[in-house]
């Protein structure tokens, strides 16, 4: 099953909301409303990603006041896929793996017992039946590797999904950081310092997970480099700018949406290859099956 950015979206905030409304860990409620719904590893955190962003807004808006800190654990990726894997194995109906042991044992049963005892044997009569049983059983049954080959062709596209977002991601990065740079020389033109300018541009909040945080500070960098770099003038170091940060300043919402789409590149990207290994993993398995 192929679930969109709009539905994650949707079951994220359901997640929240449980949380918020006096429900478990975020991870249980990611693992909640992920229950019964057709999901891989990439899914689970893309919805812990969403679910994540998604409380963190509403904890900020709803903390007030200038200095606002949120803290809250974060939903575990990991953890939730792996519960969601044990629920779908509880799942399996375990009816051919029955069939299979008693069929076993009636052939050990009667292996001694002439033919003549019973029914003529009769090849036509063992394909009769053999076709009534057959039909009797649903289709999936009739391939016990079904939803491995199911799930194969999934996680293929998948993959295919993930390696053009992350493409997708670097071209928007790049597009926006050209924009945040003209925009900040714009600035630096009017006789702020690049420090000033740094300041400016990270005014907005950002996520508190590591990955946020690299990301902005890598896009801080690559900014002051190429401030730097134009002869621009640099000035006290930022945290000596006496100045109320922004955040609805031009160049701090450039300088986000830069972070953002960069960020969207380095998690599509780990994904890509964390799910592409599995995938290697899982044609190997299927090839020793067939």
């Amino acid at each position: 099953m192929s679930l969109t950015d709009q539905q994650l979206r949707t079951m994220a905030a359901q997640a929240v909301s449980g949380h918020l409304g006096g429900g478990g860990s975020l991870t249980d409620e990611v693992v909640k409303v992920g229950t019964g719904v057709s999901m891989t590893n990439e899914h689970v955190r893309r919805l812990c990603e969403f679910t994540y962003h998604s409380a963190f807004e509403q904890l900020y808006r709803r903390a007030g006041g200038p200095d606002r800190y949120v803290s809250f654990d974060p939903p575990e990726a990991k953890e939730a896929s792996l519960r969601l894997h044990s629920l779908r194995v509880q799942n399996i109906n375990p009816t051919r793996e029955g069939e299979a042991m008693t069929s076993a044992g009636s052939s050990t049963k009667t292996a001694s017992t002439p033919f003549h005892r019973g029914r003529r044997f009769v090849p036509r009569n063992v394909f009769v039946e053999s076709m009534s049983k057959i039909g009797s059983r649903p289709l999936q049954e009739l391939n016990p590797h079904q939803e491995l080959h199911d799930l194969h062709r999934d996680m293929r596209e998948a993959v295919r999904t993930l390696s053009e977002k992350a493409a997708g991601a670097e071209g928007s990065a790049r597009l926006a950081m050209v924009d945040l740079c003209e925009m900040a020389k714009s600035a630096c033109q009017q006789g702020h310092t690049v420090s000033e300018v740094l300041l400016a541009a990270v005014s907005q909040p950002f996520p508190l997970d590591q990955t946020s945080q690299k990301v902005a500070e890598g896009v801080a960098a690559d900014l002051a480099r190429e401030l730097l770099r134009s002869g621009f003038r640099a000035g006290e170091s930022a945290e000596k700018v006496a100045s109320r940060p922004n955040p609805n300043h031009p160049v701090a919402l450039a300088f986000k949406k830069v972070a953002g789409h960069r960020k969207d590149m380095v998690v599509s990207r780990a994904a890509h290859e964390e799910l592409r290994a599995e995938l290697g993993r899982l044609t190997a398995g299927i090839g020793k099956l067939a």
